[in-house]
């Protein structure tokens, strides 16, 4: 069986002894590992990790909606301070995987998805999106700018993604196709679900 490709995205690059933490918990569960660190300054603190479909998110962010979940079942009739108190002190973040598949078509609303493996045939699947299901291939179609050249308008807004690995980000990047210089940009963050700043 061949060796499953890991990825881990953070913004610093880890120790040895947490890499090796890492690999020994990816052997545990995949067999033979073959892990590669990407830096990624979206992310404040902490990591993400892609096994395969798996996605382990261990970020401030991943590790405060696993809160966020536990605190959303206290039930309206509880004593809600106290409850709280012991959710956050008793709060340990677990290591969740979550399933990632793409999208390889979409027909008369059936959907075929490649990479979700706990899936059997036929059963249903819930997907949890508020936005659009898409196959994660964006092209730039169309560009109507005001007060700017398209040229413009494309290129201020790849410097705007220039950090985000977000599907939309490439295909404005892929659009312009022009080297970007990064230090033009001085303060960037990306926000999930809102965009960048």
């Amino acid at each position: 069986m061949a060796a499953i490709k890991a990825i881990i995205y953070s913004p610093k690059q880890l120790s040895k002894a947490q890499e090796d933490k890492i690999v020994k918990f990816l052997e545990g569960k995949y067999g033979e590992v073959v892990l590669t660190w990407v830096e990624d300054k979206t992310i404040t603190s902490g990591f993400k990790l892609v096994a395969g479909s798996d996605i382990y998110d261990w970020t401030n962010e991943g590790r405060m909606k696993q809160l966020t979940s536990l605190i959303e079942k206290i039930t309206p009739e509880s004593n809600i301070i106290s409850i709280l108190k012991e959710t956050v002190d008793n709060f340990r973040p677990k290591i969740l995987a979550e399933q990632v598949g793409k999208v390889v078509s979409v027909i008369d609303g059936v959907v075929t998805i490649k990479g979700l493996d706990e899936v059997k045939y036929s059963e249903i699947v819930v997907f949890d999106k508020t936005g659009t299901l898409t196959e994660g291939e964006f092209k730039v179609q169309k560009i109507e700018a005001i007060g700017y050249s398209d040229l413009e308008l494309l290129k201020y807004a790849s410097l705007a993604e220039i950090y985000s690995n977000h599907p939309i980000s490439l295909s404005l990047k892929q659009a312009y196709n022009k080297d970007i210089n990064e230090k033009l940009v001085t303060k960037s963050k990306e926000i999930a679900g809102k965009g960048v700043l």
